[in-house]
């Protein structure tokens, strides 16, 4: 295996610059396409750019246009760019596409409204219910896979075309396919968060604001010490939440409307769904008198079956 596919618009490049730098430090000779629109520039030190036309407001719609139109000439790594290669990848044969298999979070509750979008369908269902395979890695020989993902893509309604299509399609194509086409790995190996790492990662994936924030360290320890895990631990979103959970309870108990709402707001950030945070952020807003901010925390709870 020595190539590697990853999907990037915008002018900031400092996550795919990572990635590039950290295939390049292990695996100088492998071969790196970035797929792109026509105006987001060529990260440095790639072999292709795979330009395809990308509504910003549909990236789910362009990611899997863009891996569907490279030509595959034998198994290639298609992932995220907030990820980092922790050492030279192989990748175990299985079959012609291996895709990344949910290991973490499995039972926390999927939050149907997330970025005030209607996915109302899902409410009350895990994330492992919903979306057990991830769209961070997958490996495929085969060079019809993406376009069929790209197919299927373009049959969903456009909520998926802005968020959470990739996978839908991913989680279909693992549904419906043959015996012996699609075999699975672990998120623990091939995509795993930071703090999770107990020297089983051969990738870390760098998921949400708070683990990006520590990719350029991470990258320098790399590249500087060749450790395979970042200097410092990297806290756990849901200790962080669980502290912020405490620390807006405390204001809210001191009639400190304002600091509680924003700190329940914050939690419920890093851990989307979580009825506790819902309840509380909601009585929050019945003190400040923000009724119908309330109501809609209030609807959230109840669609979850509270």
């Amino acid at each position: 295996m020595n190539h590697f596919v990853f999907f990037h618009v915008g002018p900031d490049l400092s996550e795919p610059s990572a990635l590039v730098a950290s295939i390049r430090h292990f695996m100088p000779h492998a071969r790196i396409t970035q797929c792109s629109d026509s105006l987001t520039p060529a990260v440095e030190f790639v072999d292709e750019v795979v330009r395809v036309g990308v509504n910003p407001d549909f990236l789910m719609l362009g990611r899997t246009a863009g891996f569907a139109k490279v030509q595959l000439q034998a198994l290639a790594v298609f992932l995220d760019t907030d990820m980092l290669l922790l050492a030279p990848l192989e990748v175990p044969i299985h079959a012609r596409t291996l895709l990344c298999r949910r290991s973490f979070d499995r039972d926390r509750y999927f939050n149907a409204y997330f970025r005030g979008m209607d996915f109302s369908e899902y409410a009350g269902k895990t994330l492992d219910e919903v979306y057990p395979i991830l769209a961070c890695f997958t490996a495929t020989s085969d060079p019809k896979f993406w376009a069929q993902c790209h197919a299927r893509n373009l049959r969903l309604p456009g909520k998926f075309h802005r968020w959470y299509g990739d996978q839908e399609v991913l989680r279909e194509e693992w549904r419906t396919a043959r015996p012996g086409d699609i075999a699975v790995v672990d998120e623990r190996e091939f995509a795993c968060l930071p703090e999770k790492n107990e020297g089983q990662a051969r990738i870390l994936h760098f998921k949400g604001s708070e683990r990006k924030s520590r990719i350029q360290e991470s990258l320098a320890a790399l590249l500087n010490t060749g450790r395979r895990s970042p200097p410092e631990p990297i806290p756990d979103p849901l200790e962080r939440a669980k502290t912020l959970f405490l620390q807006a309870s405390e204001s809210l108990q001191r009639g400190e409307s304002e600091a509680a709402a924003a700190d329940f707001e914050r939690a419920l950030k890093l851990a989307p769904g979580h009825l506790g945070i819902m309840v509380a952020l909601g009585a929050a807003y019945v003190s400040l008198e923000r009724f119908d901010d309330a109501r809609r925390q209030c609807d959230a709870v109840l669609e979850q079956g509270l």
